[in-house]
């Protein structure tokens, strides 16, 4: 049988957990365990993508505000999705919603480097708030740029490297 949690012990410190469990009414809602377990799980499969073609191109676009160590598996498959529309070889990742990308962010995004990179591609990012671009430091694998329209335009022109 799955235990009560009261919000209690969050408001009130010194109150334990052990006394939430233990039956303790506030009159505020009582959650159950279970139910926190299963709003994570739907949490971390609701997370939003768009994927699209600019020309011969696919762009990625991330339209969440905050990825975290849920999202290794959903971000994969949208980055396969988007490698599986790009004629070219180049996904473009839009970060220009996105406020935090976690390590787990970065190392979705590092296995699909590797898999466009055997295959004579690339992924690219574009945008993205200012933590972004902190953790995109530790990838020099993802060349990035100021914005979409940027990375777009350096890959139509060919100029990018």
């Amino acid at each position: 049988m799955a235990h009560a949690l009261c919000c209690l012990p969050l408001v009130f410190p010194a109150l334990s957990l052990n006394d939430a469990r233990s039956g303790l009414r506030c009159g505020w809602p009582v959650v159950e365990e279970a139910d926190l377990h299963m709003k994570k799980a739907a949490k971390s499969t609701s997370r939003s993508y768009h994927v699209e073609t600019s020309g011969p191109n696919a762009v990625l676009a991330l339209l969440a505000s905050h990825y975290h160590a849920d999202v290794l598996e959903p971000l994969g498959e949208a980055l396969k999705d988007a490698d599986a529309r790009s004629r070219s070889g180049i996904v473009i990742v839009d970060l220009s919603a996105v406020v935090l990308l976690s390590s787990t962010a970065l190392r979705a995004l590092r296995a699909a480097h590797i898999a466009l990179e055997a295959r004579g591609g690339r992924i690219v990012a574009a945008g993205g708030g200012e933590l972004v671009v902190s953790v995109l430091k530790f990838a020099p694998f993802i060349a990035h740029y100021p914005d979409l329209s940027e990375a777009a335009a350096a890959f139509r022109t060919g100029a990018a490297q």
